[in-house]
């Protein structure tokens, strides 16, 4: 789970995560390295704590499901577009988006 400590996004300490959706840091340090599931009240409580859509955390699994598999590197970089697209006054993000539309060719 990027992202779950990123100072910038509500984390930033081993225990402030698991604090501000109740899991211990353990169990956060678990679920970042992949040795346990977080379940599905985990991630809505992640998603509450760091103001960011269920969604995603579920991009790129598309592939488990016999959809296209996104490398990993693919579905951080979609995620960090999304974050910098929060950020950007409504202007900015129409020019983002005609931007990013012709250079995929739309």
């Amino acid at each position: 789970m990027p992202g779950v400590r990123d100072p910038g996004r509500g984390g930033g300490d081993p225990g402030g995560s698991g604090a501000l959706i109740e899991r211990t840091p353990e169990s956060v340090s678990n679920i970042e390295r992949g040795r346990q599931l977080p379940t599905s009240e985990t991630l809505v409580d992640l998603g509450r704590a760091l103001k960011v859509p269920l969604s995603d955390f579920l991009d790129g699994l598309d592939g488990l499901a016999g959809g296209p598999s996104l490398s990993r590197e693919r579905v951080q970089q979609e995620a960090r577009l999304r974050e910098v697209a929060r950020g950007l006054r409504d202007r900015d993000l129409r020019l983002a988006l005609t931007l990013a539309e012709a250079m995929a060719g739309r």
